[in-house]
This record gives C-alpha cells, structure tokens and sequence, in this order.
C-alpha cells in the first residue's frame, strides 16, 4: 500500500490562499488611495476656482468703484504716476469685514532686477499662518495683485479708451489707463512645502518682465509643490472701468 504524506501541502495552499487575499486588499486600497485623491484633486481645484473668482465679485462692485478710483483706491494708488511700474498687492482675508484697505496693501517692484518688497510695508502679502486664510477651513490663500499694464488683447481698437460722449481734444477727461488685476490662490495645506517657503513665494511679483531673473508668485508655487490658480482680468480705466479680457493659468 502507498501512503503520501499530505502535512506539508496543506501549509502550501494555506500560504498560497494568505498571499491572494494580501494582494487583493492591497489593490483594493491602493484603488481607494486613488479615488481619495482624485476627490481631493477635484475638490482643491474647485475651491481655488470659488477663491480667485470670489475676489474679482467686490472689484467689479459697480457701487464702489468711486471708492476705488480715488488716490487711496484700489485703482487710483497703482494708476498715480510714481507707482505706474509697481503692483499694488494685498491679502484677501475671510476674516476681516473689509475687502480691501490701504493700511493693509503693499507695494512690490523690480529696481534694476532687485526685487523692492516693502516700500509701504509688508502687510498686503499673505502668509501661510491663522488670520490670512481666505477661508474658515484654513485651506487657501488669496493674494490680489493690481498694475499698470499693456492689455494682450492686441490690436487696441481706435478710441477703445475713450469714454462716450466725450471729446478726446476739448473733453476734460483722465488719461486711459489699463488695469491688470491678478489674483493667485493657493493651497498649501495640500503639499509638503514649508510654511515659511509659502509666505516667501507670496512676495513674488505677479509679472516678470522678459529678462529679469525673478520668479513669478506662480513659478515660486509651482517649484515648491504647493496648488495654485492665478485668474487675470484687464480692465480698461477711465472715467468708467470697463472689464477687457480675462485668463486663467
């Protein structure tokens, strides 16, 4: 009579049967991983749409522009002549009642390729801490940046500067200028960058001219791994503001 001894074949399916279900758990939570992030992605990406797009709602105010036109303004202290090659920067806080306040901006500028950061102050920047976020959560940062600028869309049409009803010769009206508002947003709570590293990136111009070996506040973000939106409006100032273009990077 032939006997087998079957004590060790058994361990073998048993071993066999543990490796299958550890594969299996392992791609299930690997495909949770992923779906996780695919949400999280989602969700970040809506939220930096809602932030940069809630930004340009008080700009576009019809009932504060005659606020914002004035040598304080939003529009009228970039558009005064010492600082037509500055941009007028300040933080959009959820937690503060105003939108905006010249106590509270800052001026930030190339002097040769030196980048000038606090000539009125360096309280319009944003920084990765309690008090500057955009939002109750904690989760973004909205930084406004205003200049003086050409617009892109090119070519201008004739007279595309002049306010109706008025006379470019004998018409006693202000010099056009257009106005490029940039807002960034960003979530640092979604990378591994270091606070401090966020807070420098915010001291970034929005623009850098060709030449300049200074980053952009989008090219600093984007190096350090943080997820940002930058929205751009052109707005064509006179008498009135008149919204020209916008863009999205």
């Amino acid at each position: 009579m032939l006997i087998i001894n079957q004590k060790g074949s058994t361990l073998i399916v048993v071993m066999f049967i543990l490796i299958v279900i550890t594969l299996i758990g392992a791609l299930s939570a690997r495909s949770g991983l992923l779906g996780f992030k695919i949400a999280t992605n989602s969700q970040a990406i809506h939220i930096l749409n809602q932030n940069t797009d809630a930004a340009f709602v008080p700009i576009e105010d019809p009932q504060k522009l005659s606020d914002y036109l004035v040598g304080t303004g939003v529009f009228g202290f970039p558009k005064m002549d010492s600082n037509k090659d500055k941009e007028f920067v300040f933080c959009y806080k959820g937690s503060e009642v105003d939108f905006y306040s010249l106590r509270r901006a800052s001026l930030i500028y190339l002097e040769g390729d030196t980048l000038v950061t606090n000539a009125i102050g360096k309280d319009g920047y944003c920084k990765a801490e309690s008090g500057f976020f955009s939002s109750g959560r904690s989760a973004s940062l909205t930084q406004i940046s205003i200049r003086v600028g050409t617009p892109t869309s090119l070519p201008i049409a004739p007279f595309s500067g002049v306010a109706e009803g008025t006379d470019a010769e004998t018409g006693k009206v202000d010099d056009t200028s257009y106005m490029i508002v940039a807002v960034t947003s960003a979530m640092p709570v979604l990378s591994e960058a270091d606070s401090d590293d966020v807070t420098a990136c915010m001291e970034h111009l929005s623009y850098v001219p060709s030449g300049s070996s200074q980053e952009t506040i989008s090219e600093c973000l984007e190096r350090i791994g943080v997820p940002y939106k930058t929205q751009i409006s052109e707005y064509n100032l006179n008498q009135i503001v008149k919204k020209t273009s916008a863009a999205s990077i």
